[in-house]
């Protein structure tokens, strides 16, 4: 696979983890929330689910909820 590959794997998985924890967001808003993550360099070398639990914790930490 490609970089470019890679990427768009990482943030298609990502995005999918996030609408798993957050239902109300759009593919689209989970897509670019998951393209924002992966430009954070110590996202990119997360698995994306972990990544995903990453963001959701701190959206719990915020009182953001669903």
């Amino acid at each position: 696979m490609s970089n470019d590959d890679d990427r768009d794997a990482w943030i298609d998985r990502c995005s999918i983890e996030l609408r798993a924890f957050r239902p109300s967001l759009s593919p689209d808003e989970a897509e670019q929330l998951a393209a924002d993550i992966w430009c954070d360099a110590s996202s990119s070398t997360m698995a994306p689910e972990d990544a995903a639990e990453r963001e959701v914790a701190s959206w719990r930490s915020l009182g953001i909820r669903d």
